[in-house]
């Protein structure tokens, strides 16, 4: 374990040890994911010159950086997470699985969350849902989706994951609002991969991420679930 964070909605009892999933790791170095969803942040216009957000001037990767880090980890701890060069491409398109531009960001981050490069590293690429091929749209209303899908494609895939108790009772307030209608055990989380218009941040905007499957997909701008990254030497 590495760090701490509230996580079981008990304030009394202090904050839990972080449990991290190792998706690479050398003689002196390792590649850390939170196993669960830590906590969420709403997108907003904080800091943001251009017409459009993302990763780069996100007050998404500023509170991860900056309240998060001092929040989570000590000093000690602190020392060991290396800043990490994060190329982040803005424009993905998603039904085809290309860069609609190569427009990259290149960041220098102590703390990040997973790209669509990063998924595809050290999950595969998994794209569509093997069970639902050929099967109506009126089956997948139905049984399929919530029995066979949520039993078989989540337990099997290593990127599917769930929030901690101290986020499934998070209130919704200014910096976080109420997320979608599927009771699901497993919940969605944000990659770094978007490119928001500014001017419609609250309107029609959708974000990539990683579904309840462990699949990429899209999330409502309302539902801004984080999975920390981090990059540290031991």
């Amino acid at each position: 374990n590495f760090g701490k964070y509230e996580q079981d909605n008990n304030p009394n009892n202090g904050k839990e040890d972080i449990e991290w999933v190792i998706l690479k790791k050398t003689d002196d170095e390792a590649i850390l994911l939170s196993r669960y969803i830590l906590d969420t942040v709403k997108i907003n216009k904080i800091d943001v010159k251009d017409k459009s957000i993302y990763w780069r001037n996100s007050n998404i990767r500023k509170w991860l950086n900056e309240v998060f880090f001092n929040e989570a980890f000590d000093s000690e701890e602190q020392k060991l997470i290396l800043p990490q060069k994060n190329l982040t491409n803005r424009n993905y398109n998603l039904e085809d699985n290309l860069l609609q531009t190569n427009i990259d960001d290149i960041t220098i981050d102590r703390v990040s969350i997973l790209s669509i490069d990063d998924y595809y590293e050290y999950f595969g690429k998994y794209n569509t849902y093997p069970e639902t091929i050929g099967v109506s749209d009126e089956k997948l209303t139905n049984d399929v989706l919530y029995n066979d899908l949520k039993n078989k494609i989540k337990t099997n895939n290593r990127a599917a994951t769930k929030k901690t108790e101290y986020l499934k009772n998070k209130k919704p307030n200014e910096n976080y609002l109420k997320e979608t209608d599927w009771n699901f055990d497993f919940s969605p989380y944000i990659l770094r991969n978007f490119n928001l218009e500014s001017d419609k941040i609250n309107k029609s905007n959708t974000l990539l991420s990683i579904n309840e499957f462990g699949i990429i997909d899209e999330v409502d701008i309302n539902n801004i679930y984080l999975r920390p990254l981090i990059h540290i030497s031991y």
